[in-house]
């Protein structure tokens, strides 16, 4: 079964690495878009949030969601919010079909 998937992140960045962050999520995001299983991906500053930001992507399956996270670009992205983040990022993984994240497991 093929069903779409979503993930909504929100990611708190120290201030003095902000503008480092935005470059890399913008490299990140080109080229996640250019994935073969990406949908959309786009993130945004939070308002009134300083250090927030929201990320939101849009797979076309199981499938395309694994494939993104095998990405090297994504593993170098992750390792170095390490030395950005003031905190835990929140991730919500949703899907149409309530048993889909299970499925395709």
């Amino acid at each position: 079964m093929n069903v779409e998937k979503f993930v909504i992140a929100k990611l708190y960045i120290r201030p003095e690495a902000t503008t480092e962050f935005r470059s890399a999520l913008d490299t990140l995001a080109a080229l996640t878009r250019k994935e073969p299983g990406c949908i959309a991906y786009t993130w945004y500053p939070e308002p009134g949030e300083a250090g927030a930001f929201t990320l939101i992507e849009h797979y076309r399956d199981q499938a395309g969601l694994k494939y993104h996270f095998a990405q090297p670009y994504l593993v170098d992205f992750v390792k170095k919010m390490e030395g950005w983040k003031t905190k835990d990022l929140k991730v919500y993984f949703l899907s149409a079909s309530p048993d889909a994240l299970q499925e395709d497991k």
